[in-house]
């Protein structure tokens, strides 16, 4: 079976919030292999490095056919650093997947986060934090 590629989806918002750093540590992932003319199955066990990653908050905002506006928030989580460049109220285009929580079975999974895999900046914001 063949593994599916993420759909990699462009959202347009504001941050929310200025960026900060956490620190992902590393972990031993498995992975498998398999060989079919040989009719067997390795598994190998990989070392992941401890990552820092940038996470901010993305805020969209939409109207509703009647008028009334509304306001989703996600969590936006950058591994390549390039929310460094960004700051709180810029207008910008990420693109990137989501990532969703566990669910069982035919369950609906709540949106966790989205993974970020390109950013750009489409107008500067009005609110800037200061320097102290």
């Amino acid at each position: 079976m063949a593994k599916r590629r993420p759909t990699h989806v462009p959202l347009f918002g504001n941050l929310g919030a200025d960026r900060e750093t956490r620190a992902r540590p590393g972990c031993i992932v498995r992975r498998q292999f398999g060989c079919a003319t040989l009719e067997l199955v390795i598994l190998r066990e990989f070392t992941a490095k401890d990552r820092d990653l940038l996470t901010a908050c993305l805020a969209i905002t939409g109207e509703d056919e009647d008028g009334s506006s509304w306001t989703v928030r996600f969590p936006v989580y950058d591994y390549r650093n390039e929310l460094v460049h960004f700051h709180r109220g810029d207008r910008i285009r990420v693109r990137g997947t989501f990532s969703f929580g566990r669910g069982t079975g035919w369950e609906l999974r709540d949106v966790t986060g989205f993974g970020v895999t390109e950013i750009e900046l489409l107008q500067t914001g009005k609110i800037r934090q200061r320097p102290a």
